[in-house]
């Protein structure tokens, strides 16, 4: 089972998507942990498996054969490939819909999810789960820039120079 998604790489409002969530933790690395609402990698062999089967970075396919090959104990498959194809906008938000970089990720997911929560995932839980790490960057060095500020402003005491 193939999903080949176009996907316009715009956020859009809705709620968590699960079956995208597969997606993530390959594709964002040691990154994902950090970002509110992202599955952390799965423990089982099957979920270790079907994790390992996406791609690592955008660009990359992954590996459609293993992910297709995954089965359960009575050798039913249980993993499915989706290869997203979207663009990444040039020139900022102002840019036209159609301006823009073309870029693909394969990911191995359950076989129960669909297309159209994998796309729902692209369209909308990458870039909600982008903007909140950005947010959360943000705000962590406006704190740490506080920090240092502060120990700027302690008086010094020459015996420890």
């Amino acid at each position: 089972l193939l999903h080949l998604l176009n996907v316009a790489f715009t956020a859009q409002d809705g709620p968590p998507n699960d079956c995208f969530s597969w997606c993530l933790p390959s594709l964002l690395g040691p990154t994902a942990s950090a970002i509110p609402g992202v599955a952390p990698p799965a423990s089982d062999e099957a979920a270790k498996r079907i994790l390992g089967a996406s791609a690592k970075s955008i660009g990359d396919v992954g590996e459609y054969l293993d992910c297709v090959r995954i089965t359960n104990g009575t050798h039913e498959p249980i993993a499915a490939y989706a290869l997203a194809r979207f663009s990444l906008p040039l020139g900022g938000a102002t840019a036209s819909p159609t301006a823009g970089a073309s870029q693909h990720y394969g990911c191995c997911v359950p076989k129960a999810c669909g297309a159209e929560e994998l796309e729902r995932g692209f369209r909308v839980t990458l870039p909600s789960k982008l903007k909140s790490a950005t947010e959360t960057a943000a705000k962590t060095g406006a704190a740490l820039d506080a920090i240092a500020a502060a120990f700027d402003g302690l008086p010094r005491n020459s015996s420890f120079s």
